[in-house]
């Protein structure tokens, strides 16, 4: 078929607000095809959540009037730096006296989790047809990757072979995912013992939210509940464990374990055979896992090309039942992006309830699960869990509370696994004394990982 006979893509916009505005804001665009509007942000992210509400949209217009001057409300922000990188975002500004406030909190807020591609305009209501159309040709002349389909959209010159919109499947995702799995196993040189180990990446995109204690005691928590299988009869054998420090810029497996070496830089000077696997793989007796070291100078780590570590993981999978990969936080790393991801079965991104780190989150979620030509990792959504780490109780009207309804809206869709209970003196002393093993001794932190094991095994291995 020409190019010329295809069918152009119609943008798609929604209006956030009143729905008397919406009526009249709308015709100013009979190019478009609108959904029907919504009056607040918690409504559009509700209905992105459950699905009642397409992702595949080009344009949201929104009134300045959500936007909470006093900042007890910041879903207005959130939204904006969350959002405006993949799509247009216009603000009718009925109230021009909060304007500067509004555009300091939304510059801040960005700033707090290193976002510097931001796409949203003011729109004068009194001129509205002049003033959006004034954004739109401003919007349209950016050279930012991230929004080149959306304004071929907007611009009427694409169509479905140009772009993948937001909730586009790729047909050949799942396909390309076990073709690359399938090279690896069927490796000549590989003979193990016959398992098909699943690979688990502990991740997040910002420091803080404790995601190497997680990756630590999820991987202690496999290895001795499924003793407890076994006692009980359940399981013939017990989960052989082995945890990977992927952080190859500041790996801290080695100091909560209390590891120093051998490490992964001197499995890949000795060469990838099973006899300098197993030298180099230490055993932790306390936490009853095997572990593999990053190494402590960064600068030795970065010679090691991704196809090493595709090849490693594919011999690995023969020997251990799980593989948790505490990675790092800089998720477009090649090394995250080419290998970890697109190779976990699982993938936990870690977080906490502190504003900076959920927005960060949904940043993370959009870049990781967007399609490749839209400069996304093109991970399904389906291989993503989410936990919330460092959670304290909570009393009715303290102003410190987070609303856990937030991180859910921010989580676009991606279930909670679990609430970890903060215990900040707890995993002082189990790190100081590099006795990670203990933390599970704490009947809340021992309850929560197992929800994370537990997603993580399912009907595969019993735990108690």
């Amino acid at each position: 078929m020409k190019r010329e006979d295809m069918a152009q893509i119609q943008p798609k916009g929604i209006f956030v607000g009143p729905e008397h505005v919406a009526e009249v804001l709308t015709k100013l665009r009979p190019d478009w095809e609108f959904l029907p509007s919504v009056e607040t942000i918690g409504e559009l992210w509700d209905g992105w959540m459950d699905g009642s509400i397409t992702r595949d949209i080009e344009a949201i217009l929104i009134v300045s009037r959500l936007f909470d001057h006093n900042g007890e409300d910041t879903s207005f922000e959130e939204l904006i730096v969350s959002i405006s990188p993949y799509c247009f975002i216009g603000i009718l500004n009925y109230d021009p006296k909060y304007k500067k406030l509004a555009t300091e909190r939304i510059e801040d807020a960005a700033f707090k989790i290193g976002a510097n591609s931001l796409h949203y305009y003011f729109i004068d209501p009194k001129t509205a047809n002049v003033s959006l159309e004034s954004a739109l040709n401003e919007f349209k002349q950016s050279t930012d990757d991230d929004i080149q389909d959306t304004i071929k959209v907007l611009e009427g010159i694409a169509d479905e072979e140009d772009v993948d919109r937001a909730d586009s499947v790729n047909e050949d995702e799942d396909d390309d995912e076990e073709d690359l799995l399938d090279f690896y196993d069927d490796d000549e040189d590989n003979e193990g013992s016959g398992k098909k180990g699943k690979i688990i990446a502990v991740t997040s995109s910002k420091g803080g939210p404790g995601k190497s204690t997680i990756a630590c005691e999820l991987s202690t928590y496999l290895s001795k509940a499924s003793k407890g299988s076994i006692q009980k009869q359940w399981e013939t054998e017990p989960l052989k464990v082995l945890l990977v420090d992927m952080d190859v810029r500041d790996g801290q497996v080695g100091f909560l374990t209390g590891l120093n070496k051998p490490t992964i830089v001197n499995l890949h000077n000795e060469g990838l055979t099973d006899e300098n696997i197993e030298n180099n793989i230490i055993h932790q007796s306390a936490m009853g896992i095997d572990v593999l070291l990053a190494s402590k100078r960064p600068k030795h780590s970065f010679s090691i090309d991704p196809e090493f570590y595709r090849r490693l993981f594919a011999k690995l999978r023969k020997e251990y039942d799980y593989i948790i990969l505490d990675t790092s936080v800089n998720y477009l790393d090649p090394l995250l992006a080419q290998v970890c991801y697109p190779i976990a079965d699982r993938i936990i991104y870690v977080t906490e309830p502190v504003i900076t780190s959920v927005l960060s989150m949904t940043r993370w979620i959009l870049e990781v699960t967007n399609p490749k030509n839209r400069n996304g990792l093109d991970i399904p959504k389906t291989k993503i869990g989410i936990v919330i780490n460092k959670f304290q109780k909570q009393d009715p009207g303290d102003s410190n509370n987070f609303d856990p309804e937030r991180i859910k809206r921010s989580a676009q869709g991606i279930p909670i696994l679990s609430v970890v209970p903060s215990a900040p003196k707890a995993i002082a002393t189990a790190a100081n004394n590099q006795s990670m093993e203990s933390l599970l001794n704490i009947d809340g932190i021992r309850k929560t990982i197992g929800r994370i094991a537990k997603s993580i095994t399912g009907d595969e291995y019993r735990l108690p």
